[in-house]
C-alpha cells in the first residue's frame, strides 16, 4: 500500500513539473512577443514623430518643393516621342529571317540615315526623319498560355534551365516604331508591308510555295475523286447485294471485310478519308488566298499615339528627391559640420 502511494506521489510530482515547464515556456514566448511589439511600437513612434516634427519645421519649404515638382512634371515637352507596334506573320520564309531583314532598317533609323531609309520604305525623306527607332523582335509567352505577354525589344531573352513555362512565340513577330509627332502612321503601315513583300528572295520563295500548294491541291483532288469512285462502287454493290469491293484504310492499303457490320465500318472509313482530304484542300486553298503575299499583317500600327517614357518625364520626381535631401542637409548643417570637425581631429591625432 505504501509503495502504491509513493508511486502515485511521484507521478503527481512529474505532472506538476511538466505543467510548470509549459508555463515557463509560455511566459518566455509571451515576454519575447511583448518585447518585440514594444520595440516596434517605440521605433515606429519615434520615426513618425521625427517625420512629423520635420514636416512642421519645414512645411513651407516642403509645400513650395511639392508645387514646383508637380509643375515640372506637367510641362508638355515638345520633343516627346511616341511608339506603336504591328504584328506580322511571314509566309514565305521563317520569321527569324524576316526579323533580320527588318532590322536592317533599324540600323538606318538609329544612324539618322534618312535618305536611305526613305528609299527603302518608299516614303519622303521628311517622314523618314521622324522615325527614331524601327526594329523587329519576338513576342514572349511567360505563362505557357500561347499569348504574348512581353516583347523582347532589346533581344536580351535567354531561357533559363529552371524556366519550364516561358518561350518565344514563333508564329509571328513584332515590329516596333518609335517616332516624332507628325508621322503618317497609315502610310507607314503600307510602306513596311511593301518593304517586306518586295524582297526578291522572299518573292521567289513565296511564288514557289504557292506553286507547291497548287500541285498538292491538284493531287489531293485526284485522290479524292478516286476515293469517291470507290465509295460509289461500294454503295452500288451493297444496293445490288453483291460482295462489296475492298475499302481503303488510312495507311492506303485495301481492306477486305465481310458482313453487314463490316459494310458499315467500310462506309465510316470512306467518310473519314473523304473529309480528311477535303479539309486538306480547303487548308491549302486558304493559304493561297488569305496568305498569298510574302507577309500577312495580323495587327497594324495603332493610330492611337502611345507616349514613350524618357528621362525628362521623371524630372518632377527627381527634383522633389533632390530638394528633399537638400532640406535635410540644410537643417542638419551644423551637426554635419561638427561631425566633420570631429573626424578631422581624429585623423590629425
Amino acid at each position: 500500500m505504501k509503495t502504491e502511494d509513493k508511486e502515485h506521489r511521484e507521478e503527481r510530482n512529474d505532472e506538476i513539473d511538466l505543467i510548470q515547464l509549459f508555463k515557463e515556456i509560455g511566459s518566455w514566448f509571451r515576454s519575447i512577443f511583448v518585447s518585440v511589439f514594444v520595440s516596434v511600437y517605440v521605433i515606429s513612434s519615434k520615426i513618425f514623430m521625427t517625420i512629423l516634427y520635420f514636416g512642421l519645421r519645414n512645411y513651407i519649404y516642403l509645400a513650395v518643393l511639392t508645387i514646383v515638382a508637380f509643375s515640372i512634371s506637367r510641362i508638355p515637352f515638345k520633343s516627346s516621342l511616341f511608339e506603336s507596334t504591328m504584328k506580322v506573320q511571314c509566309n514565305a520564309v521563317d520569321n527569324q529571317s524576316a526579323i533580320e531583314y527588318v532590322n536592317k532598317l533599324s540600323i538606318l533609323a538609329a544612324g539618322n540615315k534618312d535618305t536611305l531609309l526613305a528609299k527603302q520604305l518608299k516614303i519622303d525623306v521628311k517622314d523618314a526623319g521622324l522615325i527614331k527607332e524601327l526594329n523587329a523582335c519576338w513576342a514572349l509567352d511567360k505563362d505557357g498560355d500561347g499569348i504574348g505577354d512581353w516583347i523582347d525589344y532589346k533581344h536580351v531573352y535567354v531561357r533559363e534551365e529552371t524556366d519550364s513555362m516561358s518561350r518565344r512565340i514563333y508564329d509571328y513577330f513584332i515590329i516596333r516604331v518609335v517616332y516624332d509627332p507628325g508621322l503618317d502612321i497609315t502610310k507607314l503601315n503600307n510602306s513596311i508591308k511593301y518593304y517586306l513583300n518586295h524582297n526578291d528572295v522572299f518573292m521567289e520563295l513565296n511564288q514557289f510555295r504557292k506553286q507547291q500548294n497548287n500541285k498538292k491541291i491538284v493531287f489531293t483532288k485526284e485522290e479524292l475523286s478516286k476515293l469517291d469512285s470507290i465509295r460509289n462502287m461500294y454503295n452500288d454493290a451493297i444496293a445490288h447485294s453483291v460482295e462489296p469491293p475492298p475499302s481503303v484504310s488510312k495507311s492506303g492499303q485495301l481492306v477486305f471485310l465481310n458482313g453487314r457490320e463490316s459494310e458499315l465500318k467500310n462506309l465510316r472509313l470512306f467518310h473519314g478519308e473523304i473529309f480528311s482530304l477535303e479539309d486538306k484542300i480547303l487548308s491549302l486553298e486558304r493559304q493561297n488566298e488569305l496568305n498569298a503575299e510574302v507577309v500577312t499583317v495580323l495587327e497594324r500600327l495603332d493610330l492611337a499615339q502611345k507616349r514613350v517614357k524618357r528621362i525628362y518625364d521623371y524630372l518632377g520626381v527627381l527634383f522633389f528627391i533632390f530638394g528633399f535631401v537638400a532640406i535635410i542637409v540644410f537643417e542638419n548643417r551644423k551637426r554635419i559640420v561638427r561631425l566633420k570637425e570631429e573626424a578631422d581631429s581624429v585623423v590629425i591625432e
